[in-house]
């Protein structure tokens, strides 16, 4: 790998998750991650236009940039679960609910 190349792993989710959080909230992004992640799944092997219309109702909420994070954090979610030399992201979450900045 290149040394300014960007690494898809657990990190990257962390990191991509807390810069979105910022200005949304951790919780709310973590949540549009995951449902938008899982209904892009869903449509490529069954289409159906209310998840369709779902997702686009919480996507369309971010900037286009930060769009282009969601399919980023799904990549990295495949490397984190797919690498031998993880635990998987079970310490990603940890470190998301404990790294929680206090209200």
């Amino acid at each position: 790998m290149k040394a300014n190349e960007t690494k898809y792993d657990k990190n990257f989710i962390l990191n991509s998750i807390k810069k979105l959080g910022q200005k949304y909230g951790m919780d709310e992004v973590f949540k549009d991650v995951v449902i938008c992640c899982a209904y892009a799944l869903a449509n490529n092997a069954d289409f159906n236009e209310k998840r369709e219309n779902e997702y686009l109702r919480i996507i369309n909420k971010y900037l286009d940039n930060e769009k282009e994070e969601f399919p980023k954090i799904l990549a990295s979610l495949f490397n984190a679960i797919t690498d031998p030399t993880t635990k998987g992201i079970g310490d990603s979450s940890i470190a998301l609910t404990y790294n929680k900045p206090k209200d």
